[in-house]
């Protein structure tokens, strides 16, 4: 019910800035040469990014206890940081999400890194909402021998997901899980099949996170660049991300210490 009252504000928020979300997934996607249009640029999804900073409804979901509450849980810390939040629309005919990892385009030197990915209606089994790569958030070896270049996680990890979800649950993943979603379908408005999947995402990282070195730095992919750009340069390679204003600290409401750290099984 909590969600319920940002839902309606949220979809508003994306449908304000959508030439926003436009012109990044133009800069992030080329044009498919077999559509009839090869002009038509093809895009997995839109990306808003920190509604949090512009609008009071993303930032008291963002914000809200019960999800400070659940990712110091997850990550065993009294207090995390809002990295970053995002609203994420999938339109009729939008490609697959390929399999990625959110650490992948995230400039901060951590493994302490969580994610809240909560549709904004209903969404039945089948539907596209994520799929899991189900321990690859430790799978050290595929990003040693293979880096980014993986297309498909089925021949190397059990795949899961969370079936039929509706307004207001929350799915949590470690920031180095891979996921992915199926291309939307072109029609047809029902709860199968919505006109566009809306879903609004929160990612926190532990307290104390510091950012990449310059080594690191020049391996980032830079995806998420508009997220970060407002202050990456106020920081020193290797630099604790402090007390910076547009990454503000979160304390757990009811925490007496710090909570049994359930990193290893999100």
């Amino acid at each position: 019910a909590e969600v319920d009252a940002f839902a309606g504000p949220l979809r508003r928020v994306a449908a304000l800035e959508e030439i926003d979300a436009l012109r990044h997934a133009a800069a992030m996607n080329q044009p498919d040469d077999d559509d009839d249009d090869a002009s038509m640029i093809r895009t997995p999804f839109l990306q808003t990014f920190n509604p949090h900073r512009r609008h009071r409804a993303a930032l008291a979901l963002a914000t809200s206890p019960r999800l400070v509450d659940a990712a110091c849980e997850l990550l065993g810390v009294d207090a995390v940081r809002l990295y970053q939040t995002s609203i994420f629309r999938k339109r009729p005919g939008d490609l697959a999400t390929n399999w990625h990892a959110d650490l992948v385009a995230t400039p901060l030197d951590t493994n302490h890194f969580v994610t809240a990915w909560l549709p904004l209606a209903d969404l039945a089994a089948g539907a596209t909402g994520l799929t899991y790569a189900t321990g690859s958030h430790r799978d050290v070896a595929l990003q040693f021998w293979y880096g980014d270049d993986y297309d498909d996680a089925s021949d190397r990890y059990d795949l899961g997901d969370h079936g039929a979800m509706t307004r207001g649950d929350v799915s949590w993943h470690h920031g180095w899980t891979l996921h992915a979603a199926r291309e939307h379908p072109r029609c047809c408005g029902t709860k199968e099949a919505p006109e566009e999947r809306v879903a609004f995402a929160v990612n926190f990282v532990a307290d104390g996170a510091r950012l990449v070195d310059g080594v690191g730095l020049a391996r980032l992919n830079d995806e998420d660049a508009p997220s970060y750009a407002a202050w990456i340069d106020d920081l020193d390679p290797g630099e604790p991300i402090g007390d910076h204003p547009l990454l503000p600290r979160l304390v757990a409401s009811s925490s007496s210490g710090p909570a049994a750290s359930a990193a290893d099984s999100v």
